[in-house]
């Protein structure tokens, strides 16, 4: 914790969150000023100005949300009110504070970039209490799959921009070409067994015993079909990820090591079928013209809400080797004309529009939003 006597300088971009470093990199490249504001970087401004309009909004504020969550989610408020931007931006798009700032805050323009799936489970068990507050100001979204949701749930979009993913449309812009190299990559969604104290307990654990069920059922299909398994892993715990697909799949497991921010891609383009839970990247994979599937042990549309094509419900072994092989067996062009209007409602591509090009046309001045 820091004091400070002077208000936060003034900039017309602020970045929120940690988790932006996407837009960080894409600022720096082009020579964009920017200050960066982060939840868990505390000053105490020992400031008249500051002091004044954090109670004045307290008071105006009061009835929004409980007394502890106003007195935090003021702090940032006032902070950003102090900072006088233009635009604030995140990647942190399901983050409740970016909600709350953007509903009672119409002076700035706050810009979230959808960075992972939206699913049923993660509303209905860990934002619900949240969702009143639900706010989104200009909206980079993957497609109408998300749109649809949100208006299901009746939750504010001023400005929808349905524009794909950031990060595959940076990576679209490079026009990399990859040959098939492996029958099947596994995303990795490795999961680390939740603390017995959380309150969250029962749901989390809920969800890893899923994802193990899936991984094994997977682990007999390769051993049955005599081959080995591509598995992209995550950039975080990698060591942790590697023990626990090599005590799945034993020799079986090549590891694609995440070294940058497209290694994921290069995985699944280098891959004849991308299979997982409910990972973002099965989406994006299907952007990309490849084969795709989620198998979901839980029977439900919580977690991947998506149509059969692309989707297998696990019922019984037999029936996922089959789906498996036919998907595996099809040729590409009648898979993507199969999953052509699934890929096109899920994640929204237009070459000449990619997100991080729009963003910067915003930061610069380049249109009106």
């Amino acid at each position: 914790m820091k004091y400070s006597l002077k208000l936060p300088e003034n900039t017309d971009n602020v970045i929120l969150g940690n988790d932006s470093i996407d837009i960080v990199n894409i600022f720096i490249k082009n020579n964009i000023i920017y200050k960066i504001h982060t939840e868990d970087s505390v000053t105490i401004y020992i400031n008249a100005k500051f002091i004044i309009k954090y109670i004045i909004n307290f008071v105006k504020l009061f009835k929004s949300c409980n007394i502890l969550q106003l007195i935090y989610n003021n702090y940032h408020l006032t902070v950003l009110q102090s900072m006088s931007p233009k635009f604030v931006y995140t990647q942190t798009d399901n983050n409740t504070l970016i909600h709350w700032l953007s509903k009672y805050e119409k002076k700035i323009r706050f810009i979230s970039i959808q960075n992972g799936l939206r699913t049923k489970h993660e509303f209905r068990y860990f934002k619900n209490k949240h969702l009143e507050n639900y706010n989104h100001d200009i909206h980079f979204m993957f497609g109408s799959h998300e749109e649809s949701m949100y208006k299901r749930m009746n939750i504010n979009i001023t400005k929808p921009l349905k524009l794909g993913s950031l990060k595959l449309g940076m990576f679209l812009e490079n026009k990399y070409i990859y040959h098939k190299k492996h029958n099947i990559c596994l995303v990795s969604e490795f999961m680390r067994q939740p603390n017995k104290n959380s309150k969250y307990y029962e749901i989390e654990k809920e969800v890893c015993d899923y994802n193990f069920d899936f991984h094994k059922i997977l682990n007999q299909y390769i051993n049955d079909t005599d081959q080995k398994i591509l598995i992209a892993l995550k950039k975080p715990r990698r060591d942790a990820q590697i023990k626990y697909f090599t005590n799945i799949f034993g020799d079986n497991a090549i590891f694609h090591e995440n070294i940058n921010i497209f290694s994921s891609y290069e995985a699944v383009c280098k891959s004849e079928l991308t299979i997982g839970f409910f990972s973002t990247m099965l989406i994006e994979s299907l952007a990309l013209g490849n084969k795709v599937l989620s198998v979901d042990t839980s029977n439900s549309d919580r977690y991947f809400d998506y149509p059969s094509c692309i989707k297998h419900d696990y019922r019984d072994y037999n029936s996922f080797k089959a789906y498996v092989d036919k998907i595996i067996d099809m040729d590409i062009s009648d898979y993507n004309a199969l999953s052509k209007d699934i890929s096109r409602y899920s994640m929204t591509i237009n070459h000449s529009r990619y997100p991080h090009n729009e963003i910067l046309k915003i930061a610069t001045g380049g249109i009106n939003i």
